[in-house]
């Protein structure tokens, strides 16, 4: 078992092209940054799945990275849910 890959995982899945002007609005850059952490989070349950057949280590690494996502992911949610109704 020395050779394994993530044979369909394709990366164009994940990209975010977002550039950020200095005078961008508070609130773009919050669903930014979400956008972004789903979009890594999606990444890393993706490879979880492809990795299940692999070594445990592989896939547990990688669903508590997605977990720590998901938690970045709530916490910018919160944020931007409370910037919202505060203007």
């Amino acid at each position: 078992m020395g050779c394994f890959s993530f044979e369909g995982l394709d990366t164009d899945n994940y990209i975010f092209n977002q550039k950020l002007s200095a005078d961008e609005n508070y609130l773009n850059v919050l669903e930014s940054a979400i956008e972004m952490e789903e979009k890594i989070q999606r990444f890393y349950l993706d490879s979880v799945e492809m990795s299940k057949s692999l070594l445990a280590d592989i896939p547990r690494l990688f669903e508590r990275i997605a977990q720590k996502r998901g938690n970045r992911k709530i916490q910018l949610g919160s944020i931007y849910y409370k910037s919202r109704t505060n203007c």
